[in-house]
């Protein structure tokens, strides 16, 4: 916890990093875009943070991601359909915002997802 509130445009340079967790700070508004330029990442969390607004269908950017925790945040809307081409994705973690989804990704009283190979 370093009660960060916005990402440093600087982060799209870091352009190797696989490994994002930028947990339980004080990050405001929407979908960081900041993070759509780390095309290596494998692992993103942002959980526990005050982001809203829908999850963006930009996120297919992450071509290699595998896990994608967005916990404890306040997004809305429908997952995108799109999520569905992130090939590597195999775990989603959504608790605590209000996410409607495609039913194949779906556990009953849920939003964790683990997504099957």
């Amino acid at each position: 916890e370093n009660n960060l509130a916005y990402l440093d445009d600087d982060l799209r340079k870091a352009t190797t990093l696989k490994d994002l967790q930028v947990d339980s700070n004080e990050l405001l508004g929407t979908f960081p875009e900041e993070v759509l330029a780390l095309t290596n990442l494998e692992k993103l969390s942002l959980s526990f943070n005050h982001l809203t607004g829908p999850i963006p269908t930009t996120l297919t950017k992450l071509t290699v991601l595998r896990e994608l925790s967005l916990n404890g945040n306040n997004f809305h809307g429908s997952l995108p359909t799109c999520i569905a081409g992130l090939t590597n994705l195999k775990k989603i973690e959504l608790d605590g915002n209000t996410i409607a989804g495609d039913s194949t990704l779906k556990q009953t009283q849920s939003h964790s997802r683990k997504l099957q190979d």
